[in-house]
């Protein structure tokens, strides 16, 4: 049984400013800066039963209040090395301060029913660099190295308290060359990485409060070709990545008896796998009409997790599909008519890695037709023609009083819409 995931009361109010500057005096470098500020307050509340019941009256109700700055500096050389022996270069120092209070309160019939007030800051400190050099007419290597130190505190009135340092570095190894038939190749190595946090919630265990950095070592080769003058473009890839410490998102229920108590957080898996294959294909059938194709393949499992009652070992990691694909065709007449077709698709795929429940396959269909002049154009759409509705994401835990069985909620993509589009341009 497919229930509905109903839709919350969410209240957002945010600002920000960014500011960029150049200095582009000097005759071999220019010196770029970015500085951005952002402030947020959101606040989220909803039925915890989802229900009209008298007896069960769950409401839960959270207030974030989010603040970011950053700063980059960067130094580049102004032209890009053509010939060997020569090599361009780009340097930068990245700075991220981060602030952010969360407030929870539950409620049940009326009555406080758990409360839990946090705080968490974070500082972020990176250098970087990359350079790329010619090592003849149709070949050029690249290689790019960052390094970053991520200070974080943690405190919160149920007494957990965490001040973690973590200490990361990634970067990569590019070659790519041109064949003499006009092929273009490429072969990178690169170590990726993403870091840790904090899970915020009144019923996150205190072993549970914090997730650590996350490491991917990946290997990636492919390549383009041209071919009828142009016309039909081809590219493809193929990757394998390993990945260390794997922060996954996950979820579970405390209590079978209290909605309240199914909370999200992010765990870290010991390690995990991707592999596969994508493509893309481009042709300009005609001066009125061009197709392009698009598609991949993909593996992925868990090389060792086990999460509550879970052994996901070997298992399909969540919202990962095997296959997917998009299908475009364009049509532009010379008086100004035009339309487009894209038809989408993909497999099924697992909701969680709480629990083995999955979305089937599913395709899509949208269309746009219209007629546009030098200075507008005016277009009528349709998302979703065949009305399809394609399940999103799906949760599985006891919700309805009074015996609170174990059910599947999902939560559905857009139904199929309707809209006019004009556009005027005014040069």
């Amino acid at each position: 049984m497919l229930n509905s995931v109903p839709i919350a009361s969410p209240a957002q109010r945010s600002r920000g400013i960014s500011l960029a500057a150049d200095y582009d005096g000097a005759s071999s470098w220019i010196f770029r800066s970015s500085t951005a500020f952002s402030d947020a307050a959101i606040r989220y509340s909803f039925d915890g039963d989802w229900g009209a019941d008298p007896d069960y009256d769950f409401t839960s109700r959270f207030v974030r209040d989010h603040r970011r700055v950053t700063q980059d500096l960067r130094w580049l050389s102004r032209e890009q090395a053509t010939l060997p022996g020569e090599a361009d270069w780009l340097i930068g120092v990245y700075a991220l301060s981060l602030s952010e209070q969360n407030d929870q309160l539950d409620r049940f019939n009326g009555d406080v029913f758990t409360s839990l007030a946090s705080d968490y800051r974070a500082r972020h400190v990176a250098l970087y660099g990359q350079s790329g050099i010619p090592l003849g007419e149709r070949t050029r290597f690249s290689g790019a190295l960052r390094a970053e130190q991520r200070d974080a505190d943690y405190t919160d009135n149920s007494g957990s308290g965490f001040a973690p340092r973590d200490r990361m570095w990634g970067g990569h190894l590019s070659l790519q060359h041109q064949t003499l038939s006009g092929s273009d190749l490429f072969l990178t190595l690169s170590r990726g990485y993403k870091a840790g946090g904090f899970n915020i919630g009144a019923q996150i265990a205190p072993q549970r409060r914090a997730f650590a950095p996350e490491t991917v070592l990946s290997v990636e080769a492919g390549g383009s070709r041209r071919f009828a003058g142009d016309r039909l473009r081809v590219s493809g890839a193929i990757f394998h990545m390993r990945r260390s410490d794997q922060q996954v998102p996950t979820s579970e229920q405390i209590d079978p008896t209290d909605p309240l108590s199914f909370i999200y957080y992010t765990d870290n898996a010991a390690s995990g796998e991707n592999y596969g294959m994508e493509f893309t294909a481009s042709w300009q059938l005609s001066e009125r009409v061009a197709l392009q194709a698009t598609g991949g393949l993909l593996q992925t499992r868990f090389l060792d997790y086990r999460s509550a009652d879970l052994d996901l070992t070997g298992r399909e990691q969540a919202h990962a599909p095997r296959q997917q694909f998009a299908l475009t065709a364009d049509y532009r007449h010379p008086s100004g008519w035009f339309g487009r077709v894209d038809w989408t698709g993909r497999d099924g795929f697992y909701f969680s890695e709480s629990h083995d429940q999955r979305a089937g396959s599913s395709q899509q269909v949208n269309l746009r037709v219209g007629f546009e002049r030098e200075r507008w154009n005016a277009s009528l759409w349709v998302r979703n023609l065949f009305d399809d509705e394609p399940v999103q994401r799906g949760f599985f835990f006891g919700n309805e009083p009074p015996d609170f069985p174990t059910r599947l909620y999902v939560q559905r993509g857009d139904p199929r819409q309707l809209g006019v589009r004009v556009q005027f341009r005014s040069n």
